[in-house]
């Protein structure tokens, strides 16, 4: 894990300001406020091998932070409200933001934050790769308000709150289940904002019905046989249908289930808990019945061996057979 830390409070007084809003650009987040009164402001990131960084930002100084227009990047991020009193300016309108409510959007979407008094906020930054290859959906584009107080987004919420809690903990064999566990939860938040269900422009039916289906193939990626037959089957549909869905979207059934296995088997391969586990127990238990197949399709996706992609985050002598 790669970290840093920034504390204006180290600085002298005449430089906070500026040093405070230099720190924030590099999130492309652009800090306005009143440089006479800069007050004291933390920024702490840590940042996983797969490119998903987690940074708690705090300061007692109220200000406002926009996101900045146009700068576009392939990145989702998460802006979770932990403390302060906050209002949202977002689609021509304001709405309070409250501790708990969650802000969601892709670099370069417009919005902005204007920060009352002092605040604590955990923003998440998520490679787009690391979640368009674990979902089924185009995400959306634009910067979505998701609500702390009811529903998923409360789950959603209190397991965002619960990494902030670990910040100082956080290391490759939390951020592995972490990093599996956050498309599904942001995909299910997004879709329970009924003006989102539809996602990025799918049909409503259309994007609750991969939603199904995209859950029941994570929960069942352990199973050799799984088959689109068998997706088909449980949710009523003809084999040809489910194909189309997946056409749809730019995907193939069958190369899906497979490059998630492997990002799977990639994520235990990395974790430190697991390098007791031999890479042929690892491939099976993901549902690969031939470890030779597996190597090869290993390194076709990552570009190494699951041997040397393992040696690569051993800290310690490990089980490779």
């Amino acid at each position: 894990m790669q970290r840093s830390h920034f504390d204006a409070d180290q600085l002298p007084r005449e430089r906070r300001w500026s040093a405070w809003r230099d720190s924030l650009d590099a999130f492309a987040i652009e800090a306005r406020g009143d440089d006479e009164r800069p007050g004291d402001g933390r920024i702490s990131s840590c940042v996983a091998p797969s490119g998903l960084s987690f940074t708690l930002v705090e300061s007692a100084a109220p200000q406002s932070l926009a996101a900045v227009e146009g700068r576009a990047g392939d990145v989702f991020w998460l802006a979770v409200n932990l403390d302060g009193a906050s209002v949202l300016a977002l689609d021509g309108g304001d709405a309070e933001m409250a501790p708990g409510d969650i802000l969601y959007g892709k670099q370069g979407a417009p919005c902005a934050l204007s920060l009352c008094s002092g605040f604590r906020l955990l923003l998440v930054n998520m490679p787009a790769q690391m979640v368009e290859r674990r979902v089924l959906l185009p995400m959306p584009d634009r910067a979505i308000h998701v609500s702390g107080r009811a529903g998923m987004g409360r789950i959603f919420s209190g397991f965002l709150a619960s990494v902030a809690a670990a910040f100082d903990d956080l290391d490759e064999a939390l951020t592995g289940p972490i990093e599996s566990a956050l498309p599904q939860l942001l995909l299910t938040s997004l879709a329970g904002e009924a003006r989102e269900v539809a996602l990025a422009g799918a049909a409503a039916g259309r994007a609750k019905l991969l939603q199904r289906v995209w859950r029941t193939i994570e929960e069942r990626l352990d199973e050799p046989d799984l088959s689109i037959a068998d997706v088909a089957e449980a949710h009523g549909l003809s084999v040809r249908y489910l194909q189309k869905l997946f056409e749809d979207v730019d995907q193939n059934f069958s190369r899906y289930v497979r490059r998630r296995r492997l990002e799977q088997c990639r994520a235990d391969l990395a974790n430190p808990t697991h390098r007791h586990v031999s890479i042929t127990t690892t491939a099976f238990r993901w549902g690969f019945n031939d470890s030779a197949t597996f190597s090869r399709a290993f390194r076709d996706e990552f570009g190494l061996s699951p041997r040397e992609y393992r040696r690569g985050h051993a800290g310690s002598p490990i089980r490779v057979d």
